[in-house]
């Protein structure tokens, strides 16, 4: 017979390029790194932001990336792209909420690719 499990380490709960933020209750991506189905990749984190670690909009201040996606990510994405013609920069898309119930209120996003299920 054979068991699942898991190991968990007090020292090293987040995965590869995480780390733990918001008074040690969530992982998120390391500066330079953001959020992609395969976790946290190496990214974009380039002059307009995206990928800088936030818990708030705050945090993303005085950069193009100025969103801070406070629920899956945390991190800084850029608001207000356009689907067509997508104009999110190389490796990102964008992506529309609209009209998905409880989402009404977030902008479009530059999500990394493969994330958008539009």
């Amino acid at each position: 017979m054979l068991i699942a499990g898991c190991l968990y380490d007090e020292d090293d709960r987040c995965g590869p390029n995480q780390h733990v933020a918001s008074n040690d209750r969530r992982c998120v991506c390391d500066d330079g790194f953001v959020y992609s189905a395969s976790g946290c990749v190496e990214g974009m984190q380039d002059s307009t932001g995206s990928g800088k670690a936030c818990t708030s909009d705050a945090d993303c201040e005085g950069q193009a990336a100025s969103y801070c996606e406070s629920f899956v990510s945390h991190s800084c994405l850029v608001p207000d792209c356009t689907v067509t013609p997508d104009n999110c920069h190389s490796g990102f898309e964008c992506c529309s909420f609209a009209g998905i119930q409880g989402l009404e209120s977030v902008p479009n996003l530059c999500l990394a690719e493969g994330l958008c299920q539009n």
